[in-house]
């Protein structure tokens, strides 16, 4: 409370998030200087409402963790289904303990649940998946929220078919040109190069173990939304400081609300 207090009497500029799904944040009574390059929860719950009634699916479960995006995702999705003919049979917000799984995996099959709604982080998703193939929880279909559905390692796993359809939503994946080059660059002159001076920040004293191919072959999904955030941030730093090609105007004074304005209008 004092935080969104303290940023809504000051209006910093610096609220640009790249992850952040929560629909609370989506108030701007409450969040004014809050903008974000991803969709809300809301957006991607009413998307998988969508796909759930395009294909007459009627009786859904709910998987997620004990978070805050989980715990915001089952309330949207609770809320939304109302007069829609869905009905949501079973719910399941678990600790990161997933000892429970084959109990919950029961259930489901006990209330003849074949779609399941899995809106959890990528680690938990891959636990879930992971004891689903082992305990044989088999031919479901498995509606994957933006968070994991882009995962890099669950298509790998051994026997992942067994576990039936994985239907994902995610925001458009967009090409970064010059991206790659620009990783295989930096990653050569971050093992040459021990100092800052003239590098931009690049340099990264705990990255020795991270090769170029770490870094392009990581989930995809925040790629563009993160290239989103900073661009967004540096070009209205840009235009508050009236930069151009010959530098910037260093006589000028620039003040939080100025920057907010050029963020979001």
């Amino acid at each position: 409370l004092f935080r969104s207090l303290m940023f809504h009497q000051f209006l910093f500029p610096v609220q640009v998030s790249y992850g952040a799904g929560s629909s609370t944040l989506s108030d701007k009574q409450v969040y004014p200087s809050f903008v974000r390059t991803v969709p809300s929860n809301k957006d991607q719950i009413e998307l998988i409402i969508r796909i759930i009634k395009h294909f007459g699916w009627n009786w859904v479960a709910f998987i997620g963790s004990e978070s805050a995006y989980s715990q915001d995702g089952l309330q949207l999705f609770y809320k939304l289904i109302q007069n829609t003919g869905i009905c949501l049979a079973y719910q399941k917000l678990l600790s990161h303990d997933t000892s429970q799984l084959n109990t919950i995996f029961k259930n489901i099959d006990r209330r003849k649940t074949n779609v399941i709604i899995l809106f959890t982080e990528p680690l938990f998703a891959v636990k879930i998946i992971t004891s689903a193939i082992r305990l044989n929880f088999h031919n479901k279909v498995w509606i994957a929220s933006d968070a994991w559905a882009m995962n890099q390692v669950l298509p790998k796993l051994r026997d992942i078919q067994t576990i039936g359809t994985v239907i994902g939503v995610t925001p458009t994946v967009a090409n970064l040109p010059g991206f790659n080059e620009f990783i295989y660059q930096s990653r050569h002159r971050s093992d040459s190069v021990h100092t800052a001076e003239g590098y931009c920040n690049q340099v990264c004293d705990n990255c020795s173990s991270v090769s170029p191919e770490d870094v392009i072959n990581e989930n995809p999904t925040y790629s563009f939304p993160i290239y989103s955030a900073v661009y967004t941030m540096a070009t209205a730093l840009h235009n508050a400081l009236q930069c151009n090609n010959s530098g910037c105007d260093k006589s000028r004074t620039v003040y939080p609300y100025m920057v907010r304005r050029l963020l979001v209008g």
